[in-house]
């Protein structure tokens, strides 16, 4: 779990000192998904800039140029690769042809190395499963809407992609993972994060506080182009193998991971296990928690459902993947119940 965040400036009027005290709150805000590492992406004076480091956002002090309006960030929570090796934190810089691009990602992706092995990739000294999405555009020889949904359709997981071109455009890649955007129209800036409480904290301590927004809504398998103008394009790409993926709880893993989940509550269950109340305790200022509760109230699954999932050996990070197909949390609390109700 990570943050992605970000500015898209396309009116100018809010001031450069405003611009990084937006991005500093946004980075600082977004350590609740992460403080392994942290860096940004811009362009300035004609070149596309990346700076990263292995080191929560608020050790940072960004040095953003006055030219630069719009700036793509990412916050790391590390789940392979050192984040003291730079190369392993995000952003990451790709060439296809004669186009740069930077790229950011949230989530797992786990056929990276069957899909470097499958289309001959170059082997690559970063240990992160993200860098396949641009070792799959640079195999494109272009980067385009194309080369972009080739790598979301390819990869195998859980995500949400964003990139920045050398022209200033932010292209957003929502997978099954969550994205907030807001477009203040009257200052002409539009800022997003990987959730909205992470967005509303950070534009509550700026200029943005007491504005007015449109939130941008971006469905499952949409990608938005925001240009350096504020313009915005849509397009769709192919969900097939991301609905087959172990993530979706279904497809091909999907009897396997039911199997699964049977042998350990009824093995569990079988050897007397008995809840205690004493030995979990969810504190309601706890921010994975929080999230988990916010994501639920969007999908339509309760603070009670979500707890019964915690008690019942489920991890934040499980429900919070379970929480992009609610269907599915039923059909686990349903299940579970069946077999606590058939054993106790």
């Amino acid at each position: 779990m990570c943050c992605l965040f970000g500015i898209i400036d396309y009116k100018n009027k809010i001031g450069y000192k405003e611009r990084k005290r937006i991005l500093k709150n946004l980075s600082i805000c977004g350590e609740e998904r992460g403080t392994d590492a942290s860096g940004i992406a811009f362009n300035s004076s004609g070149k596309l800039n990346i700076i990263k480091y292995g080191v929560p956002a608020h050790c940072l002090k960004y040095s953003l140029p006055r030219d630069t309006f719009v700036i793509m960030g990412h916050n790391r929570l590390a789940t392979q690769g050192s984040a003291d090796k730079v190369y392993n934190n995000q952003p990451f810089q790709g060439v296809s042809g004669n186009n740069k691009f930077a790229f950011a990602h949230n989530g797992i992706i786990y056929n990276d190395k069957l899909l470097r092995k499958e289309l001959n990739l170059p082997n690559t000294k970063i240990e992160t499963d993200s860098f396949i999405a641009v070792q799959l555009i640079e195999n494109k020889g272009v980067f385009d809407i194309d080369a972009i949904k080739y790598a979301a359709e390819n990869v195998e997981g859980s995500f949400c992609f964003t990139f920045i071109d050398s022209e200033d455009s932010i292209y957003i890649v929502k997978g099954n993972n969550p994205m907030a955007v807001f477009d203040y129209k009257f200052l002409g800036i539009c800022v997003y994060a990987s959730t909205a409480e992470i967005l509303k904290k950070a534009v509550n301590k700026s200029i943005l506080k007491k504005q007015a927004y449109e939130e941008i809504k971006i469905g499952r398998g949409e990608i938005v182009k925001i240009n350096r103008f504020g313009e915005r394009e849509y397009f769709n790409f192919d969900t097939k193998k991301l609905d087959n993926s172990i993530y979706s709880y279904g497809g091909m893993y999907g009897s396997i991971y039911n199997d699964y989940m049977w042998d350990i509550y009824s093995g569990v269950l079988s050897k007397g296990y008995k809840y205690n109340d004493d030995e979990y305790k969810y504190d309601e200022k706890n921010t994975l928690y929080s999230q988990l509760v916010e994501y639920g109230s969007y999908a339509g699954v309760s603070e009670d459902e979500i707890l019964f999932l915690l008690e019942n050996g489920f991890d934040c990070w499980e429900i919070e993947e379970m929480l992009m197909e609610p269907e599915v949390v039923r059909q686990y609390i349903e299940e579970i119940a069946y077999v606590q109700g058939y054993y106790v």
